[in-house]
């Protein structure tokens, strides 16, 4: 969160709500990491569940794909 000001010398920022509206958003830093990729990587993501006492904790695994340019 520290690097806003740098990225927004290089990107839009009005499209990325963790920005706009960073309240609403839980992990305001992963919403910029992908915005920020999307364009080179197919962003995939899937439930996952830890284990823990008292209660179990669930959570989302993100996989980044590099996209290959068929041309």
């Amino acid at each position: 969160m520290n690097f806003l000001p740098k990225i927004h010398t290089y990107f839009s920022m009005s499209t990325i709500t963790a920005i706009s509206c960073p309240e609403k958003i839980k992990r305001p830093y992963l919403s910029i990491i992908r915005h920020l990729l999307k364009d080179e990587y197919q962003i995939l993501s899937s439930e996952y569940k830890i284990k823990s006492e008292p209660k179990d904790i669930r959570t989302k695994k993100y996989y980044f794909i590099k996209k290959i340019d068929d041309r």
